[in-house]
């Protein structure tokens, strides 16, 4: 089961050797109050931004979710910098 849009997540990231951060891995709870985890994320994009008068990055990412079936799927994600908050957009497929 994938999270609804707009939800906060807790994010598991990797931050390289010249500062950037980029998502590896997170959990939310789902509609039954359970935790799931999406793991191996892949980071297609990623850039700075302005949300609702906040500065964030914006990552559009790639990960393999197993559901019903495993399929490959594509979505946003959003790092608040002034709270150093994650945010789970949207499904992109």
């Amino acid at each position: 089961m994938l999270p609804q849009n707009n939800i906060p997540v807790q994010m598991f990231p990797v931050v390289d050797t010249t500062g950037n951060t980029r998502p590896l891995a997170f959990r939310y709870e789902d509609e039954n109050h359970a935790i799931q985890t999406v793991k191996a994320i892949r980071t297609l994009t990623a850039h700075e931004c302005n949300f609702v008068g906040q500065r964030c990055i914006k990552c559009v990412c790639k990960a393999m979710v197993t559901d019903e079936r495993e399929r490959e799927i594509l979505f946003e994600l959003k790092y608040l910098i002034e709270s150093h908050r994650w945010i789970f957009v949207k499904m992109l497929n």
